[in-house]
């Protein structure tokens, strides 16, 4: 069975309770990668705050939605729902996106629904058949593409995706998000660690956003503990939690769709290639599937034939009612015919507390 069930060296060297001289040495190795790429991340940043590398400015409104840390920290959901909020209050909205390991290869590309995601990337596509009619755009130079949608598009608000780390466009709003379950990792940097930035990074953010606060075991004691540690960190900076709510199941291949509620007590399959596959099973298991097998997959894998049928497979094999993925794996699996039905989780997020700055923050 292709998929990836064990953890892998990445994997096994951020978890402390795997043990070995091997691993030791190697996280030495890391860790003196981890100071070299903090150098470099410090210079960059340094260059910008006293002026050596400039920013570029937009005639529109630039909400950016970024990370800290690498993984899955919901982010797509959150410029889905940034956006709806935006045009909801009358606005007109684009969403700018890099589109990561995608195969196009134009400087710009307004992405449509019937696009294929290896073209312009998984992400971007989910994001434009979300969002129809609002335009979403992918490129690599965002400053440069940002010029255009202002100037083609008169747009009143630009989402930039994925966009802390992407200083060569001046934001009016800094949001990052940072998963409630697991914010910083082990704290460390890249490679090393999960970081992107050392957390004093978050003093330029005007906001940040909690995400999975439903999947934190521990709520109070770890989310009150986190915000402390924001506010001394930032004291002006926003603060806000939102958690993941499950929309419906849409079914590969059609427009069948059915409820989250129809999950309880069915026995399903489960698979995905996302950064937080433990994400995904913890959402189903919440809405009462009953999990017969689970497979993870690389992050943004592209499925093959095979690879589907033999998890059709197994999802006979074990009586499964079906296999279940998540909306943006289903954009990469190929189109296949399947004696067992395969069903999308499409989710929301909802804010569960900041709304007032948030709303602030997107001068509504």
């Amino acid at each position: 069975m292709a998929g990836r069930t064990t953890l892998s060296l990445w994997e096994r060297v951020q978890d402390q309770n795997e043990k070995g001289f091997g691993l030791t040495l190697f996280r030495i190795l890391l860790s003196f990668l981890s100071f070299l790429y903090g150098i470099g991340v410090w210079l960059r940043n340094s260059f910008y705050d006293i002026g050596l590398l400039r920013s570029v400015s937009l005639p529109c409104f630039v909400v950016s939605v970024g990370n800290l840390a690498v993984g899955g920290t919901g982010k797509t959901p959150v410029v889905i729902h940034l956006a709806k909020r935006l045009a909801a209050k009358g606005k007109r909205v684009a969403v700018l996106t890099r589109g990561y390991a995608r195969k196009g290869n134009e400087s710009i590309r307004a992405v449509k629904p019937d696009d294929s995601a290896q073209e312009v990337g998984d992400e971007p596509l989910l994001l434009a058949r979300r969002l129809v009619p609002i335009p979403v755009v992918v490129g690599k130079d965002r400053a440069r593409n940002g010029a255009w949608v202002a100037d083609h598009l008169k747009v009143d608000a630009l989402i930039l995706d994925d966009g802390f780390q992407y200083r060569r466009l001046k934001k009016d709003a800094e949001i990052v998000l940072l998963d409630a379950t697991s914010p910083l990792g082990n704290g460390r940097l890249l490679p090393r660690g999960i970081l992107r930035e050392s957390p004093s990074s978050l003093r330029r953010a005007d906001l940040v956003l909690l995400s999975k606060v439903e999947q934190c075991e521990i709520i109070n004691d770890k989310i009150t503990g986190l915000e402390e540690r924001l506010q001394v960190l930032n004291p002006g900076m926003g603060i806000a939690k939102a958690a993941y709510i499950p929309l419906r199941l849409i079914r590969l291949g059609t427009d069948e769709t059915l409820g989250e509620g129809e999950l309880a007590g069915k026995s399903v399959l489960a698979f995905s290639g996302i950064a937080s596959p433990a994400s995904f099973r913890k959402t189903l298991e919440g809405l009462g599937a009953r999990m017969v097998g689970e497979r993870a997959f690389p992050d943004h894998h592209y499925y093959t034939e095979t690879e589907i049928q033999n998890l059709v497979r197994e999802a006979q094999e074990k009586n499964a009612w079906g296999l279940v993925t998540t909306e943006k794996d289903g954009v990469r699996i190929p189109r296949v015919d399947s004696a067992i039905p395969i069903w999308m989780l499409s989710i929301d997020i909802e804010i569960r507390s900041g709304n007032d700055a948030l709303n602030t923050l997107l001068r509504l």
